[in-house]
């Protein structure tokens, strides 16, 4: 069984409607989703915003069901000029851009007793290029930060983590989440923003896309 984890609802939307013989199920006060997309089973969360939600989410679904690996997709903020609007990122590490425990001796963004980041388990090439193949939008790999905080100033955060390439608010907590049960985690987020003052204004003026682009991509990674 493949868990899905998506935060908000104007995310999911789409791709809850195209769910074959969807039942629910509620848990803990979250409405869990299940059913079955290209003849495979799924089920799928809406976590809500923020790192406690994400990671709420992860665990209920890893007690709760047989997963066999989570894919967690969702909107997110581009760290680089040249990462636009609805361009795709699909993350081969993850971390905090929030957690500061270096006095001890730790990296930046490390927890104690986790690693420096959280390695992600990447599509298959194949996967990846009917993605790019649909879209005219492209496709990046690499360093994913997250934390509670939705970034519209991100010159201190791009000086601390210069190789990443995108910030989200739920990535990491679900990565984390998924290191300690040995769960794999697949993390796909699409540009809303560019992280900037604009950035409220653009998240709400790309959400749709968004939408429907998440709709897409999960049918074919899954």
């Amino acid at each position: 069984m493949i868990g899905i984890i998506i935060a908000m609802h104007e995310e999911a939307e789409i791709f809850i409607k195209k769910i074959k013989n969807k039942q629910y199920k509620l848990i803990k006060k979250k409405k869990i989703i299940f059913g079955y997309i290209n003849k495979k089973k799924i089920v799928l969360i809406k976590s809500g915003i923020g790192k406690v939600f994400s990671s709420i989410a992860t665990i209920l679904l890893i007690q709760n069901f047989k997963i066999n690996y989570i894919i967690n997709i969702g909107t997110s903020g581009s760290l680089k000029k040249k990462i636009s609007y609805q361009d795709i990122i699909i993350a081969n590490k993850i971390r905090y851009h929030d957690v500061n425990i270096t006095t001890f001796g730790y990296k930046l963004g490390q927890i104690p007793k986790t690693p420096k980041y959280y390695k992600t388990k990447i599509p298959t090439i194949n996967k990846i290029k009917k993605i790019n193949k649909y879209y005219k939008y492209n496709t990046y790999i690499g360093e994913l930060i997250s934390g509670d905080k939705f970034i519209n100033k991100h010159q201190k955060i791009k000086k601390n983590f210069p190789k990443a390439i995108s910030v989200d608010m739920e990535s990491a907590a679900i990565a984390q989440t998924c290191f300690i049960f040995n769960t794999p985690l697949t993390c796909i987020k699409i540009i809303s923003d560019k992280s900037n003052k604009t950035s409220k204004k653009d998240f709400y003026k790309n959400i749709y896309k968004t939408s429907i682009k998440i709709n897409k991509i999960l049918h074919w990674i899954i």
